[in-house]
């Protein structure tokens, strides 16, 4: 009678090749890259406009029963003359209280904000919010739909939906001045 075969050993087993490895991760992060790209993108849209929400709303709330400026901005920069952040200033107006309230009331409502825009950032209006020592600008363009949002903090980037476009449009055709001869408006 023979002996039986030695059960394998872990030594004893043959080991899977490096190719074989190298597939099996490949075809996990295909795997992983499908699932992520299938995900519904509206979520993040809502996400997106609901922070710009939340941080006008941090911003812009504060400054209740303070005065807000209005701005007509050049698009392009020139050397000389008065600026706001980079933008020559073309037209500067103090808001009254009603004013001021429309302007806050569009910038507080979720609404007013999208997921994203263009980025030519040509801009044509601002505002600045004050608020004890400190003050908010909000440039706009009605272009591309963004607002760049600029104080004592970071840099921060507001899409404009078309509702929210549509209402700041009517804000400055109520508060641009009538351009001079040889002046865009």
């Amino acid at each position: 009678m023979t002996d039986p075969p030695p059960a394998p050993t872990l030594s004893s087993r043959k080991r899977p090749s490096i190719s074989f490895l190298l597939v099996l991760a490949s075809l996990g992060l295909v795997t992983v890259g499908i699932v992520v790209w299938l995900q519904p993108r509206s979520s993040s849209r809502e996400n997106h406009a609901e922070r710009s929400a939340t941080e006008a709303r941090e911003l812009v709330d504060l400054t209740r029963g303070s005065g807000v400026t209005f701005f007509r901005v050049a698009s392009s920069p020139r050397k000389e003359g008065p600026r706001l952040r980079e933008w020559p200033i073309l037209q500067t107006k103090e808001l009254d209280f009603n004013a001021s309230e429309d302007v806050r009331s569009v910038l507080l409502s979720a609404d007013t904000y999208a997921e994203t825009g263009a980025k030519c950032f040509e801009p044509g209006l601002a505002f600045r919010f004050r608020s004890g020592g400190g003050e908010v600008d909000l440039i706009v363009c009605l272009q591309c739909n963004w607002i760049y949002v600029y104080g004592n903090f970071e840099t921060r980037y507001w899409a404009l939906s078309d509702r929210g476009k549509s209402r700041l449009l009517k804000i400055y055709e109520t508060h641009v001045e009538v351009p001079t001869t040889g002046e865009k408006k």
